[in-house]
């Protein structure tokens, strides 16, 4: 691509001059009308280093009127006294090398840019924020070095890139085969901020993987893919919060995030991959939107700081893998978790999401469960209260609860239901069962009016222990 690029730029150009009002060279190319920045030359037609200096500006056209399009390989390299580089919205290409080795600590790239060549940024020391502007049309980079297949903000390329806004879908497949395939920003060793803008689709797999100081990431809504690996051993993210819009998480995109203490899933999540979430230590509260249909194995393996999981109330069934791909284990069983809330009907081989935990105490069961799977409490011995939600008792196996201290542990249902529960398999063993769920009631039941023990009316919602009148007659129950 180098060669016949050099070839037309030198053989096609007609005119050359600076441009009207700046110290810059304008080239220009009479049969497409389009024009060019370039380096500046000696009279021998040697490229003279260091050409520019200071603030610079590129006309959006030349002297003939023609927009200007490309800048030309070559020519802000070695540029150390640059200031900054103000870039037309005419400009569609930035060829080999144009900035490397330059002074710029900061590069604004318009959205009207198509592509960049390779090491189009290599070796910009002072670089520490890159803007690329909000667009619909996708910007293609090429590697950071022709051989090296190295991103073109990869840890070799930029010592102090701290901040990176990127506004447009991109792509770094080059070329008609796809080759040159390199990850942007993969092992930055400086990047600390990335925003995301909205006309963005996804983050490539492996863009920001071993980006070990990058602290924040503010994902825009357009997203709906996080890539395999994207931000892999990503140590000090300090929370991952994704936006409504993200439909996947795919294989390991957060794994290892160990410093991140928040996870936010958006409503539109529908899939979860294989140890996607693996390792991320510190996060104490996962929530599963009711639109996710799929979670992988071993997708929250070894999130040691996870006390409470909540998989929302919905009505389609949950797939879910293993633990441990090997194992056979439940996706939950190694987390030191306190509380469960279960709000559908779990599918997966495992035999149990939380069979085995030994730390689990408090579970809630919602009201669309219709089943519970084999074991999928068994051996949690030190849970001491479980409430279901469900009018109609889950169907479930003595297995289910199995080692579990049923004299122990208090089973709260819906009012109305506690007959039903009591002769339900896998339920009717728990000794203690109480009712008095408040506005939780079987079809049949309506409640007329309520009164205290001493026959005073009671508000609704009232506490304690309460007479009511209901159409199928006169019941007592606990409202909590």
């Amino acid at each position: 691509m180098k060669k016949t690029l050099l070839l037309f730029v030198f053989v096609s150009v007609a005119l050359m001059a600076k441009a009207q009002g700046n110290d810059i060279i304008v080239g220009e190319f009479p049969d497409t009308q389009t024009a060019y920045v370039t380096f500046k030359t000696d009279q021998y037609g040697n490229r003279i280093s260091n050409s520019y200096s200071g603030n610079v500006v590129i006309p959006e056209k030349s002297i003939s009127g023609y927009p200007v399009t490309m800048i030309n390989h070559e020519t802000f390299e070695g540029c150390i006294n640059l200031t900054s580089v103000t870039i037309p919205k005419t400009m569609k290409f930035i060829d080999y090398d144009a900035f490397r080795n330059s002074s710029l600590t900061e590069l604004t790239i318009p959205a009207s840019v198509d592509s960049i060549s390779e090491g189009a940024f290599f070796g910009m020391p002072s670089l520490k924020k890159v803007i690329f502007e909000d667009g619909e049309s996708v910007l293609h980079f090429a590697c950071g070095q022709q051989y090296g297949g190295e991103g073109q903000f990869s840890f070799k390329h930029q010592e102090s890139l701290e901040e990176a806004y990127i506004g447009r879908t991109y792509t770094t497949t080059w070329g008609e085969r796809g080759h040159l395939d390199a990850p942007l920003f993969k092992m930055s060793e400086s990047i600390k901020k990335v925003t995301f803008g909205d006309y963005v689709k996804a983050v490539n797999p492996d863009d920001f993987i071993r980006c070990y100081k990058l602290e924040t990431v503010v994902f825009g809504k357009g997203i709906e893919t996080i890539g395999e690996s994207a931000f892999e051993h990503c140590e000090n993210l300090s929370s991952i919060n994704l936006a409504e819009g993200v439909k996947r998480i795919e294989k390991e995109a957060f794994y290892e995030c160990s410093a991140a203490t928040t996870l936010s899933l958006p409503q539109t999540l529908e899939y979860i991959g294989w140890a996607a979430f693996e390792n991320c230590k510190s996060i104490s509260e996962l929530t599963i939107p009711a639109s996710v249909t799929m979670i992988e194995d071993e997708a929250f393996l070894y999130m040691e700081g996870l006390k409470k999981v909540t998989i929302a109330d919905g009505t389609s069934d949950l797939q879910m893998g293993y633990g441990m791909m090997y194992g056979g284990e439940g996706m939950f069983k190694r987390q030191p978790l306190e509380e469960a809330y279960l709000g559908r009907t779990i599918v997966s081989d495992a035999y149990g999401l939380f069979r085995s935990n030994e730390t689990l105490n408090k579970v809630t069961v919602g009201p669309n469960v219709k089943s519970l799977n084999t074991r999928e409490f068994a051996y949690c011995d030190k849970i001491a209260s479980i409430t279901t939600l469900a009018v109609i008792p889950p169907t479930c196996e003595s297995s289910t609860f199995a080692d579990i201290d049923k004299n122990a542990c208090k089973l709260t249902v819906p009012d109305g239901t506690v007959d039903a529960y009591k002769a339900a398999e896998g339920w009717k063993e728990f000794f203690n069962i109480e009712t008095g769920i408040n506005g939780i009631l079987t079809n049949a039941t309506t409640v007329i009016d309520s009164y205290s023990l001493n026959g005073q009316r009671t508000r609704q919602g009232q506490r304690g222990l309460i007479i009511q009148r209901t159409n199928n007659g006169v019941q007592k129950v606990v409202i909590r």
